[in-house]
């Protein structure tokens, strides 16, 4: 329903405002020192706290992501420097082509760190059925700091481990 409301909402936009307009679709959006949700702020405070990392059930809900950087530096050049309002894209979408599920994050997170997974069952486990991915729209002319969640992912940690 969610991921329809907003097609819908971007359809109305299109056949009754005349004015040029965009929509941003915005992946999962993560970084140092987030306030919404809890698994990337457990993820942070294990590797602050040198502690291990839990991974609830097998982990296989899977989202496309964008760091918090990344996300404002692109809204910054949409607004300023390069989207052309006449283009006929409407819609843009936000992140990084390769997604991810919680157990590569958390995987992801134990090697560049050395921390230990702990696994924690879960009794039916329905994080298979719960993936929302997307592509990137391809900007001509927009130069991303990261070209892939994996690389953005090891700035994140870095960032982190910088400030411990």
């Amino acid at each position: 329903y969610y991921s329809a409301s907003k097609v819908f909402g971007e359809k109305l936009f299109e056949d009754l405002i005349r004015a040029p307009f965009v929509s941003v679709r915005i992946a999962d959006v993560f970084g140092v020192g987030q306030k919404h949700g809890n698994f990337f702020k457990a993820i942070e405070q294990g590797i602050r706290q040198k502690s291990s990392l839990a991974q609830y059930g097998a982990g296989l809900k899977r989202r496309t992501y964008v760091h918090i950087t990344e996300l404002v530096q692109l809204l910054k050049w949409i607004a300023t420097d390069g989207f052309d309002l006449a283009s006929t894209t409407r819609v843009l979408n936000t992140g990084y082509p390769d997604s991810a599920s919680i157990a590569e994050i958390v995987a992801l997170a134990a090697e560049m760190t050395g921390l230990e997974v702990i696994n924690k069952h879960i009794e039916n486990d329905l994080s298979a059925f719960d993936v929302r991915t997307m592509q990137p729209t391809i900007l001509p002319g927009y130069a991303p700091q990261w070209s892939s969640f994996k690389s953005a992912f090891a700035g994140y940690v870095e960032e982190i481990n910088l400030q411990v």
